[in-house]
């Protein structure tokens, strides 16, 4: 019992604390819809202000995806940990009856 406790006090006292960029992406797991797919991620953190930027896809049959797009924006918008949340891009196509949105943020 003494070593497993030793063992524990021990990783508690070396336990890091998460990064900033460990947080960002908590973050996004939490804000990304079932609808949408980040595929690349440029995280600048040498910057004065760091920056991330992200790409992704929608692909939905319902609901229009630059409403899903629009939503993810406000909620980034909404967390702490991002400011100025920005849509650098899109580009909309239709594929087998569904809307796929392609885009920068």
């Amino acid at each position: 019992k003494r070593e497993i406790a030793a063992g524990n006090a021990y990783l508690e006292k070396v336990k890091a604390a998460p990064s900033y960029f460990s947080l960002l992406l908590k973050g996004l797991s939490n804000a990304v819809p079932s609808s949408m797919q980040l595929s690349n991620f440029n995280f600048q953190a040498a910057e004065p202000t760091q920056n991330l930027t992200m790409d992704g896809v929608v692909v939905q049959s319902a609901l229009p995806p630059e409403v899903t797009l629009a939503e993810f924006v406000e909620t980034l918008q909404r967390s702490p940990l991002f400011d100025s949340v920005t849509v650098l891009r899109y580009t909309k196509r239709t594929e087998n009856g569904r809307a796929i949105l392609n885009f920068s943020v």
